[in-house]
């Protein structure tokens, strides 16, 4: 082989080893974008589900509020929340609590 020849020969023995030491490191880094996407999309879920119970803790509040001048206090009662008029309001002060909400009482 003539010199340029194998000058020629060593700079694509060069070139691929560097395109296999790029498609490793793309690889790789496609690997920790799907990493970090799906633990987005987890934080983003738990996000989305304490959102949805301090908006049903407001409304709860809200009713409890509405409900305030007529009776003593109000409730929640049962699973699906149903708000009574002459319980007292350790319902919606457990609720605040679990969402870690400091309150008094």
């Amino acid at each position: 082989m003539s010199d340029v020849t194998t000058k020629l020969a060593m700079e694509a023995s060069d070139k691929a080893m560097e395109i296999a030491r790029l498609k490793a490191e793309n690889d790789r880094l496609r690997e920790s974008v799907k990493r970090l996407m799906t633990q987005r999309d987890e934080r983003l879920a738990r996000a989305e589900a304490e959102n949805a119970k301090l908006r049903e803790l407001l409304s709860v509040m809200a009713y409890c509020n509405q409900f305030r001048r007529d009776c003593d206090g109000c409730s929640m009662n049962g699973a699906a929340g149903i708000i009574t008029e002459r319980a007292g309001c350790d319902e919606l002060l457990v609720r605040l609590r679990e969402l870690g909400v400091e309150v008094d009482g």
